[in-house]
């Protein structure tokens, strides 16, 4: 039966397990810190400096890193980049939308973006934390999995 998870072989070996610390801590490090800025600006900040990181210690070759540990950095930035405009967007739009109707005096349509968007925000902290948690376990088994957007580009820069 085909499997969505496959184990990675890269050449020479067998995965290091300081590089699936370091990537396990990164995903659950990444799920914590974007859990609470959720729908908060402060979320862009951490995807610049996991971008500056990225092109000036791996992209540029300053550090030499395995492809396992490449290949999952970016799947980290792009999954959760992907979470955090799925998120970040509807609110901001919905918010937008609340203030519209708050400078035409529609009191009852406040209410339910109100709701709607802290409905939203709780939402996308359990679904940052689970991912975070969810490829943690994959990168500490050394495991790739196969995710529908998200692996196809990272196949492509990595």
């Amino acid at each position: 039966m085909p499997t969505n998870v496959r184990p990675f072989r890269p050449k020479g070996g067998d995965v290091s397990p300081q590089d699936r610390l370091i990537i396990a801590a990164l995903y659950l490090l990444l799920g914590w810190l974007l859990q609470g800025a959720a729908t908060g600006e402060a979320g862009l900040m951490v995807f610049i400096a996991l971008g500056i990181i990225y092109w000036v210690f791996i992209h540029r070759g300053a550090l030499r890193v395995s492809y396992f540990f490449r290949f999952h950095f970016l799947q980290a930035t792009l999954l959760f980049l992907l979470l955090f405009f799925a998120l970040f967007l509807p609110v901001k739009i919905l918010q937008l939308l609340g203030h519209a109707a708050s400078i035409v005096n529609l009191g009852v349509v406040l209410e339910p973006v109100a709701f709607i968007t802290g409905l939203i925000s709780l939402v996308g902290r359990y679904i940052m934390l689970g991912a975070g948690i969810s490829q943690a376990i994959f990168a500490l088994l050394g495991k790739t999995p196969r995710l529908p957007v998200v692996t196809a580009n990272v196949h492509y820069w990595v």
